[in-house]
């Protein structure tokens, strides 16, 4: 949690997108909780994200047994389906950064 919290401020980010959870043979990885941690050490140094959409992994976890924050968790399924498949290019200049690569 503390490495993705540091990410998180190197790039004050308004959205973090993940999944509740993933499995690894029979062990449940609690992603979420990893990013609720770090949104919370991140929020403590003045790093606050507006939204985490999260994927709901129904083979992992439920959205049940999901830790959940109102006004600021978002679950994908909820919110994707309702746009088109499709879209407009956003044109953006080739110095606008895009994405951050660790």
């Amino acid at each position: 949690a503390e490495s993705l919290a540091q990410r998180i401020m190197d790039c004050k980010p308004k959205v973090v997108l993940t999944s509740n959870a993933v499995r690894r043979g029979a062990k449940v990885i609690g992603l979420k909780d990893i990013v609720d941690a770090s949104l919370v050490e991140s929020a403590k140094n003045g790093v606050s994200v507006d939204v985490c959409l999260t994927y709901e992994n129904k083979l992992a976890l439920t959205r049940e047994s999901t830790n959940w924050r109102e006004g600021r968790d978002i679950w994908w399924q909820d919110v994707v389906p309702k746009y088109p498949a499709t879209c407009d290019v956003e044109w953006v200049d080739s110095e606008d950064p895009l994405f951050l690569l660790y």
